[in-house]
C-alpha cells in the first residue's frame, strides 16, 4: 500500500483547526446561558487593524459600557477587559440589554493574537459582568491552544498553580490570584481554559 504524507503546513493547519473547534465548543457552552435578553444590542469593534492592548482609558470596553449606559459594572467590565487582553492585539463583540442595562448582564467575546516571548498565537476570551445589588460581579474566560504538551504548559506557565481536582480526567489548577485553569490534552498539544473572577 502506498501512502502519501501530508505537507507539514497542512498538518499544522489541521491541528490548529481541531483545537479551534474544541475551544469554540467550550465557549458555546458558556454562552448558552446569556441569551435571555428581551432586547439585545450587538456592538462590533472591527477596525482595519486590531486594537492594541496598550491603549488605556479609551478602550473598546470603556466605550461600550458608556454607550450602553452601564454604571454599576462600568469599572469592573473595563478593568477585566484590559486584564484579559493584556499583551495582545484584539477585536471584540459586546452584547448588552437595552431594557435596564444596569439590571442585566453585559458580556463580550474577544479574539486575541499574542506575539510575546512566552506565547505567539491566537486565543479567544469571554467576559461577563452582572450587577448584584449595588455592586458588580464578573467572570472572564480565556481559551488558548498551545503547540506543546500540557506537562510543558504547566512547567512554563503554572509553576505557582496548585493542582486541584480532575474533571472527567481533565486536570485543574488554582492560582494565587484566585483564578482557575483547566488543561485539555489534544494529542501532543494542549488547550488551556483560564478563569478569573471579580467581586466573587
Amino acid at each position: 500500500m502506498i501512502t502519501q504524507e501530508e505537507p507539514a503546513d497542512s498538518q499544522r493547519q489541521l491541528r490548529i483547526y481541531r483545537r479551534s473547534v474544541i475551544a469554540l465548543s467550550l465557549l458555546s457552552i458558556i454562552l448558552i446561558f446569556s441569551f435571555f435578553f428581551r432586547e439585545e444590542v450587538f456592538k462590533f469593534i472591527n477596525p482595519k487593524e486590531p486594537v492594541k492592548s496598550a491603549a488605556v482609558g479609551n478602550t473598546p470596553f470603556d466605550r461600550h459600557v458608556a454607550e450602553a449606559g452601564i454604571s454599576t459594572c462600568k469599572k469592573a467590565f473595563a478593568d477585566m477587559g484590559k486584564l484579559l487582553t493584556q499583551g495582545s492585539q484584539y477585536k471584540i463583540m459586546s452584547k448588552w440589554s437595552t431594557d435596564g442595562p444596569d439590571r442585566n448582564i453585559v458580556n463580550a467575546l474577544i479574539g486575541m493574537e499574542f506575539k510575546t516571548k512566552e506565547y505567539t498565537g491566537p486565543a479567544i476570551g469571554l467576559l461577563m459582568a452582572a450587577p448584584v445589588d449595588s455592586s458588580c460581579q464578573g467572570t472572564m474566560v480565556r481559551v488558548t491552544p498551545f503547540e506543546k504538551t500540557c506537562d510543558d504548559v504547566v512547567k512554563s506557565f503554572l509553576g505557582d498553580g496548585i493542582p486541584g481536582g480532575r474533571l472527567q480526567g481533565l486536570q485543574t489548577y488554582s492560582l494565587p490570584n484566585g483564578g482557575d485553569v483547566a488543561t485539555l490534552p489534544i494529542g501532543g498539544n494542549c488547550v488551556t481554559l483560564s478563569l478569573a473572577y471579580s467581586g466573587i
